[in-house]
C-alpha cells in the first residue's frame, strides 16, 4: 500500500492525539520517498486487516521461508506444496486510507486503564471463632480453605545489608 502526499496531508490536517503527531513526523520525514511514490505501509497494512478483513483480498498459497543464502528471512510462494496460508493480494486503498486515519485519531484509554500491573488487593480472611462445645464435647472445626501460615511463611524477611565501597 503506497502512502502518497495526499494521506500525509490529509494525517498533517487532522493532528489532534498523540498517535496522529507522532505518525505525521514520522511521514513527514519520508516526504521525498512519498512525493515519489515509493513510501509503502505494508506492516499499517497487515494491522488494518487485522480489524477489518474487507480492506484487502485474499489468496489461499503455500508460504515458505527461506532458510539459507543471501535471501535468508524472506517470505515466499512454493507452488509445489498445498496451501499453509491466506495471501492479501489486492488492497482497497480507501478502506486503508480511512480504517488507519480513523485508528490514529482514536484517543487512548484514561491514563489509570493504562496502568502495567495494577495493584491487586487479597481480602485478609476472618479469624475462624473457636469451636462451640457440643452435647458430646468439643464440636471439631470445619476445614479451612485456607491453611495457617507457619512463623515461616509470615516473618518479614530481612532489609539487605547496606552497599559497602569497594576496598582499595
Amino acid at each position: 500500500m503506497s502512502i502518497l502526499n495526499d494521506f500525509l496531508d490529509a494525517l498533517q490536517k487532522s493532528e489532534k492525539t498523540p498517535l496522529q503527531k507522532f505518525a505525521a513526523e514520522l511521514l513527514a520525514a519520508q516526504k521525498k520517498s512519498i512525493g515519489e511514490g515509493i513510501y509503502f505501509a505494508w506492516d499499517p497494512l497487515a494491522a488494518v486487516a487485522l480489524a477489518n478483513p474487507n480492506a484487502v483480498s485474499t489468496t489461499a498459497m503455500s508460504i515458505s521461508v527461506t532458510e539459507y543464502g543471501p535471501q535468508t528471512g524472506r517470505t515466499v510462494a512454493n507452488p509445489i506444496r498445498p496451501p499453509n496460508a491466506q495471501v492479501a493480494t489486492t488492497a482497497d486503498a480507501a478502506l486503508f486510507r480511512h480504517d488507519f486515519l480513523a485508528a490514529l485519531a482514536t484517543p487512548p484509554p484514561a491514563a489509570a486503564a493504562t496502568q502495567p500491573n495494577p495493584p491487586t488487593v487479597t481480602p485478609t480472611p476472618a479469624p475462624v471463632p473457636p469451636p462451640a462445645a457440643g452435647a458430646n464435647g468439643p464440636t471439631p472445626a470445619p476445614p479451612s480453605a485456607t491453611p495457617a501460615a507457619t512463623p515461616a511463611q509470615t516473618a518479614t524477611p530481612p532489609a539487605p545489608a547496606p552497599a559497602q565501597p569497594p576496598k582499595h
